[in-house]
């Protein structure tokens, strides 16, 4: 895809979910030492995430997430055409979830059900599908769910991802509204970084087989199976800080658009190490880039809205003001959008 421009199209509302369960990061745990949590958090800035019951599944956060906008703006569930699920941690292999959230929501029948697999990049692939769908004749209200249990794929023993990543979601309504801004996107993937943030078994590729439920333990001392996530943390930050700066930059010259012009830029939540680093690299004011991996961690594809509903919902409601969107993870994949404010009428946090 590249970069594009979408015209014609609104995000009119953005409503987060996250669970009310909190799992303080400077717990005592077998794995960590109170020097090395202390450190962790100091590097990260992760000092809390939120973690789902055993029997929620990112469908159900989803639910609270879309019921609660649907309800909040009035929106007759008739008049949404779409519905887009967006997650590496679905209910199921078969069906597909966006199919059980058009049931449990309430929408019509007469309605396109798609889902999506991604992961720290969804926000911005997922925002680009949703946009080219609203743009569709007879086709209105788009609405799109990222959701993410994270914590259901980890090993409590893994050096490199038990500590970063938390659960939550999101609910965005797209509409057609000839009156909106442009919205500017770049979507970029990088294939041979594939294998570098990656749960081995469980796919056709590697089905499960009792091996795959052997925890192993690895050279930095983690122990995990391969059901369970992994990452290459080097790999992933040398990644990150070889293409993302420059795709921000290139994304504000391809929208004629000048850094300052950006009230605030919402990265992806995976480090405020890197979130800085990124924002130097910039020239960017420590003030216009959004930090809440504090409080909520890396929740993946849901890290974009939920920062926005969680830090910006006083300062850009009913406002004029423009964002700069960055995603970047899992696939490799990364992107970044530009989107304005000014149609922007609903933005709610609530936990469950």
């Amino acid at each position: 895809m590249g970069k594009t421009c979408i015209s014609g199209v609104a995000i009119k509302g953005i409503c987060s979910a996250v669970p009310k369960k909190v799992v303080k990061t400077d717990a005592v745990n077998s794995v960590f030492s109170e020097k090395e949590l202390r450190k962790f958090i100091k590097t990260t800035g992760i000092k809390e995430r939120r973690f789902v019951e055993d029997d929620v599944c990112a469908s159900d956060l989803g639910f609270y997430a879309a019921n609660k906008l649907i309800e909040d703006l009035d929106i007759d569930k008739n008049s949404i055409n779409a519905i887009v699920f967006l997650s590496q941690t679905p209910d199921y292999k078969i069906p597909f979830t966006s199919n059980i959230l058009q049931e449990k929501l309430g929408l019509s029948t007469e309605i396109f059900t798609y889902d999506i697999n991604a992961g720290c990049a969804g926000y911005i692939s997922g925002l680009a599908f949703c946009m080219s769908l609203a743009k569709m004749d007879n086709i209105d209200k788009v609405l799109l769910i990222t959701a993410e249990t994270m914590s259901k794929i980890l090993s409590k023993k893994d050096r490199s991802t038990s500590l970063m990543f938390g659960d939550g979601a999101a609910a965005t309504l797209i509409e057609k509204d000839k009156s909106a801004a442009p919205v500017f996107i770049s979507l970029n993937s990088d294939g041979k970084g594939s294998s570098v943030i990656q749960i081995p078994d469980g796919g056709c590729r590697n089905p499960i087989s009792t091996q795959s439920l052997d925890n192993q333990e690895y050279e930095d001392g983690s122990i995990r199976n391969n059901t369970q996530l992994m990452m290459n943390g080097g790999e992933v930050f040398d990644f990150t800080m070889r293409v993302v700066a420059k795709n921000i930059a290139e994304t504000l010259d391809f929208s004629g658009f000048r850094k300052g012009e950006m009230s605030s830029y919402v990265l992806h939540q995976s480090n405020k190490f890197i979130i800085n680093l990124i924002g130097n690299e910039l020239g960017l004011d420590k003030e216009r880039l959004v930090i809440n991996i504090d409080r909520f961690g890396n929740t993946s594809s849901v890290s974009i809205p939920l920062a926005i509903t969680s830090d910006l919902k006083g300062e850009i409601e009913q406002t004029d003001k423009n964002l700069l969107l960055s995603g970047y993870g899992a696939g490799l994949t990364y992107g970044s959008a530009i989107i304005n404010c000014k149609k922007l009428e609903y933005l709610k946090l609530i936990e469950v």
